[in-house]
């Protein structure tokens, strides 16, 4: 099993509150989402995302990840995205930092808290498992972390879906009483809305080694995604 193509979408994801008010007059109406599609030479597929809090609130924006994919992408075609830890070395020897770039790709934001998990437990540490916004994509990785976390350590996971108003996927997962349970499918084990994702902004395939790309749309000031606030927690079933 090999990497064979990696797409890449951008996706808008308004606010559920209309518009977030930050100081120094930021006003954000939309999340910038870039939601990853990496397939396999046998036909599998894997998804992940990485919605910044926009481009002033951290060291993370939107415009950045899909820069820093288009970096990392070409060094992961080819490889076995089961050797998730040699996934995650090819990527930090073609770029340094960008964690947010690196987390849609092949397991690596999983991979990465998984390992603050495994201190955090050593430690004996009481945890929240969360993702600072983002769409069903992303709040089904943290429903799968969440549950590897033992329920006396595990404070909650927190429901980042709140901050938005576009679902992504079909069927995303319910929160039934305070809950969450992690579909039983391959990966992440949801199934992505393309009707929602539209076109990929960029391709990279194994058969190529430029990347096919099509322009992003331009974006107005008052599109751009904008700081998170306090949503909801849940606890994982």
């Amino acid at each position: 099993m090999r990497i064979a193509q990696i797409d890449v979408f951008q996706v808008d994801l308004p606010y559920s509150g209309g518009t977030y008010l930050l100081a120094g007059g930021r006003e954000y109406r939309t999340f910038d989402a870039t939601i990853v599609r990496v397939r396999t030479d046998d036909g599998l597929e894997g998804w992940g995302e990485s919605t910044p809090f926009g481009a002033t609130y951290i060291a993370s924006h939107p415009l950045g990840v899909r820069a820093a994919i288009a970096q990392i992408a070409p060094a992961l075609l080819g490889r076995d995205p089961r050797q998730v830890d040699r996934i995650n070395d090819a990527m930090d020897s073609g770029l340094v930092g960008h964690a947010d770039a690196k987390a849609p790709l092949v397991g690596h934001s999983v991979t990465q808290c998984r390992r603050q998990r495994d201190m955090c437990l050593a430690a004996g540490l009481t945890m929240n498992v969360q993702e600072t916004t983002g769409s069903d994509v992303a709040f089904a990785a943290v429903v799968h972390l969440g549950q590897t976390v033992p329920e006396r350590n595990l404070r909650c996971i927190l429901e980042c879906r709140e901050m938005v108003s576009t679902a992504t996927v079909e069927d995303p997962i319910p929160v039934i009483d305070g809950r969450a349970s992690a579909p039983q499918a391959p990966g992440l084990g949801i199934t992505p809305r393309l009707d929602v994702l539209g076109d990929p902004v960029a391709t990279y395939t194994a058969r190529h080694s430029s990347s096919v790309r099509r322009a992003e749309p331009e974006r107005s000031v008052d599109e751009v995604s904008g700081s998170g606030g306090e949503k909801g927690h849940v606890r994982t079933a």
